[in-house]
């Protein structure tokens, strides 16, 4: 048995003519046998066929929507609240979803509109927006550190408090210092200082 020296090439190549010229009409020595009497109509409606969890959509009808980042709330725009579920023990929580709902209705005809046939398609959509810093927390949050040096990393919140029954008494001033880039990591911890 003898194997080729690996020194060896692998045989030149030349191609024997050119490659034909291609045109969507056809040349005086060819003729045509079919012609398209004209442009068909596009499709505007969907078959689907369905075998048991497997649906096949034969002609699709393309929709984009927008999903909202904001809701209005008493007459305020609010963000988005992300899909979670949240447990406090084992009576309270937070639980947030959302459910969507596409229906499409078609006429079959225009003089009786009144019928219309409607599919649905229903999913649940998990909804997490991504926001990240502005600028990442500082390597050493300590209030007392950076509080003169750096006053723009710190947001305050000052809140007066009325001491009830002692009326010479004054009032408590309670100041609330959190970091000003607010948004934060999921798993990252917060720092703050009352």
């Amino acid at each position: 048995m003898s194997f080729p020296s690996k020194d060896q090439s692998p045989p030149a190549y030349s191609p024997r003519s050119s490659p034909p010229t291609y045109s969507s009409t056809s040349r005086p020595t060819e003729r045509t046998l079919h012609r398209s009497r004209g442009r068909s109509q596009s499709p505007t409606g969907v078959f689907v066929r369905c075998s048991g969890d497997v649906a096949l959509t034969i002609f699709g009808f393309a929709f984009s929507q927008r999903f909202p980042s904001v809701f209005r709330h008493d007459g305020r725009l609010c963000n988005l609240p992300p899909t979670c579920h949240i447990t406090f023990g084992s009576l309270h929580f937070i639980k947030c979803v959302y459910h969507i709902t596409v229906v499409a209705t078609s006429v079959r005809h225009r003089p009786a509109s009144f019928l219309t046939r409607s599919d649905s398609v229903s999913f649940d959509l998990t909804y997490r927006p991504r926001t990240s810093p502005a600028r990442p927390l500082l390597s050493n949050p300590s209030i007392y550190g950076t509080i003169k040096t750096c006053p723009e990393e710190w947001m305050q919140a000052s809140h007066m408090v009325e001491l009830s029954g002692q009326h010479d008494a004054p009032s408590l001033i309670c100041d609330l210092f959190a970091p000003a880039v607010g948004a934060f990591c999921i798993l990252e911890p917060i720092p703050f200082h009352l």
